[in-house]
């Protein structure tokens, strides 16, 4: 039975969503085999549940983001821009999930109390905890050789 894909998506749109965007997105590609091939240029096909007949596996690709830049639309591209960087013209996505982490992060406040005759003010910074989703999405980078 052969795998067909969903879509094909050109590597040229990956760009400028990548880098017009996500502050908090990023992602990343580890080859985890010896098949070394130069960056595609070319389109990216997608599969979601099984892997086409004849592809090589080239290696996993990873995109994450946290907060409301946390969705599939964000991390897609960067998922097959990191392909397209192992040589890949397809990827087949794997998982997407979700944790939560608490995070701290500084808040500056301003507050004022009375000193002799007149009232001064202050700034100070306290930690805030608070929590945020990060979503991650991850594939594997594939070969695909294009039969007649």
């Amino acid at each position: 039975m052969k795998a067909r894909a969903l879509f094909v998506v050109a590597a040229v749109g990956f760009a400028g969503l990548v880098l017009g965007g996500c502050d908090t997105a990023s992602g990343s590609a580890i080859r985890t085999g010896p098949l070394r091939l130069p960056p595609n240029l070319g389109p990216i096909s997608l599969y979601a549940t099984e892997i086409p007949i004849g592809a090589r596996e080239l290696g996993i690709v990873e995109a994450h983001a946290y907060g409301e830049e946390g969705v599939v639309e964000n991390l897609l591209p960067i998922v097959a821009q990191k392909t397209a960087q192992l040589g890949g013209n397809a990827v087949v996505i794997d998982s997407v999930r979700a944790d939560f982490r608490i995070v701290e992060r500084p808040i500056v406040e301003s507050y004022s109390y009375p000193c002799g005759w007149r009232t001064c003010v202050g700034t100070r910074v306290i930690p805030a905890a608070e929590e945020v989703m990060i979503v991650t999405m991850q594939g594997r980078a594939l070969s695909v050789t294009e039969h007649p």
